[in-house]
């Protein structure tokens, strides 16, 4: 719970910490790697990589939808969306069934108002953090922050951070693509698409810009 805490709390101070910076820094036009097929293409508002199968990502719509759930290819290509017989995940092999339509999973008794993220344990993270714990991965709509510490018990602020300005339609989430977290999904929900980054064409910051930032925020 502690952990889980210090994740939240971290991805809000860094958002705030970023704003001055993202006005000046040299801006990256980001281009799409990927449209998004039917059901995530609405209004996408959070996505997380699946543990289990490669390549593939958990997205969810923010309106305009049901509670619905939706497994998407690396591609933009949705599991389930194809008409007549679907192919759909059941354990490693996946299985197909005749007359399913409809992709994505349906959560039952759900209430759909404004969902705006999503992750793939118990609470909930305003960012994506690496499966070790020691990066952590901020979007906002200006810019792409990474910051990585040496241990758990640490701050990200002690460690060292890197970042990219972007400009993009409308990106509202990111994960990491890979357990190493060396690359970089976004979902652009207003374009519909898939940009694609490698955590080495972040720009590095400075221990001491840093320092200066995290002494800036509220106490």
């Amino acid at each position: 719970m502690r952990l889980a805490k210090l994740f939240l709390i971290s991805a809000a101070l860094l958002v705030t910490a970023a704003k001055d910076v993202e006005a000046s820094a040299a801006v990256r036009v980001l281009t799409p790697a990927a449209t998004l097929g039917s059901g995530p293409s609405r209004e996408n508002s959070g996505v997380v990589a699946s543990r289990r199968f490669e390549d593939a990502f958990w997205m969810i719509n923010d309106s305009g939808d049901e509670p619905r759930v939706y497994l998407v290819r690396r591609d933009g290509s949705v599991y389930g969306a194809e008409r007549g017989t679907a192919t759909y995940l059941a354990g490693s092999e996946g299985s197909t069934r005749d007359g399913y339509e409809t992709p994505g999973v349906l959560v039952g008794g759900a209430i759909y108002v404004d969902w705006e993220d999503i992750a793939l344990d118990a609470t909930f993270r305003a960012a994506d953090a690496s499966v070790n714990g020691l990066r952590l991965l901020v979007l906002t709509y200006g810019a792409v922050w990474v910051f990585e510490r040496a241990s758990l018990n640490e701050s990200f602020f002690s460690g060292t951070a890197r970042r990219l300005a972007i400009k993009a339609e409308q990106v509202e989430a990111a994960c990491f693509i890979d357990a190493a977290a060396e690359q970089i999904l976004i979902a652009d929900e207003s374009a519909a698409v898939f940009y694609e980054l490698s955590i080495d064409e972040l720009e590095p910051v400075s221990a001491s810009e840093l320092k200066r930032r995290h002494l800036e925020l509220p106490k």
